[in-house]
């Protein structure tokens, strides 16, 4: 049964391709149900519960068990270094520095089970799933966020991906020098990618990002197995594709994988000093992340790649009851 798309999400309606027609913006629909989900519900079934596997317990218990010991050793060596007369300030003191303790404790404590847990190797063989690389847009530089998927197309066609992997644009600009500028930098982008680029912008943005996805994933998520939903100043290369999407082929309960996310390019000192650290000790810290969630995880909400048809299932977002921004639209990746 092919989904009704909500009223509000309608899109302005380009021109579907047609068998050798490569100038059509958007190619022929695929629809895919997604529906809305009932928070009061039960949830979905999903993947039959598993014990965490013996590695995963042992990491855990390096990361907690390490942070909450040394946590208890800290506070109680700085209560000994108070003495027998403690002040109120002091007390304070004590509070503040046993939850900053804890904090350096456990990130440190998680990079050791990181570093001593197996490391996973990408399958040899990479399958054949249909890939999706997947940009919402909204008023961003057309020249950077065109220029940066020109080059990932680049690499998907030199790794040999070229012929199961396709390019969305998903724009949701209002501004009509922006979405003209849009249009343009895509035609050009679609006349040199060697893989196949599409653009599709709605007049309705309803549900901003995760309706521009949404609306996505009902009207062509059939089309594709799997997606990597990318921001508009996102850089992943090719090879990242190549080694998650065979990662998720090999796995037929992994519904999600991501990569860990790092600051580029940053302006400002800040900025300088979070992409130095986070280059220095930020795989360490996601390699001990990845050892202790084992097969469960948070979405960090960048670079990820997503099997199309589970998100379908289980991640169609209601409108909640009550005036934002506690009710109304779920602002989420």
């Amino acid at each position: 049964m092919t989904p009704e798309l909500d009223p509000n999400t309608q899109s302005q309606m380009p021109r579907p391709a047609q068998a050798g027609d490569p100038t059509a913006a958007v190619p022929p629909e695929a629809p895919l149900a997604m529906p809305v989900q009932d928070f009061k519900a039960a949830p979905p079934p999903g993947p039959a519960f598993q014990t965490a596997a013996p590695e995963v317990r042992l990491a855990r218990l390096i990361a907690f068990g390490g942070a909450a010991l040394v946590t208890v050793l800290g506070a109680w060596q700085m209560w000994a270094a108070f003495g027998a007369n403690i002040l109120p300030l002091q007390y304070v003191l004590l509070v503040l520095f046993s939850i900053t303790f804890a904090w350096i404790g456990f990130s440190f404590l998680s990079m050791l089970a990181g570093l001593l847990a197996r490391q996973h190797e990408t399958p040899a063989d990479e399958g054949n799933a249909r890939i999706a690389i997947v940009m919402p847009v909204y008023h961003e530089d057309p020249a950077d966020s065109m220029g940066l998927l020109a080059a990932l197309g680049d690499q998907i066609a030199e790794i040999g991906l070229a012929d199961r992997t396709e390019i969305f644009v998903l724009s949701d600009s209002r501004d009509p020098d922006v979405f003209a500028a849009e249009a343009l930098a895509v035609a050009k982008l679609r006349a040199s990618a060697p893989i196949p680029v599409w653009y599709r912008r709605r007049t309705d943005n309803a549900g901003r990002k995760a309706g521009n996805i949404a609306e996505f994933v009902r009207r062509w998520g059939g089309r594709y197995d799997q997606m990597v939903v990318l921001d508009a100043d996102s850089v992943v290369s090719g090879d990242v594709v190549r080694q998650m999407s065979a990662r998720m082929s090999a796995d037929p309960a992994l519904a999600l994988i991501q990569t860990i996310p790092m600051l580029v390019q940053g302006q400002t000192i800040f900025a300088r000093v979070i992409q130095f650290a986070g280059r220095i000790y930020g795989p360490a810290v996601a390699r001990g992340v990845a050892a202790w969630s084992g097969d469960n995880g948070n979405f960090w909400g960048h670079n990820a790649m997503i099997r199309v048809r589970a998100f379908a299932e289980c991640c169609g977002l209601p409108e909640l009851s009550g005036n934002p921004p506690w009710g109304g639209t779920v602002l989420s990746h």
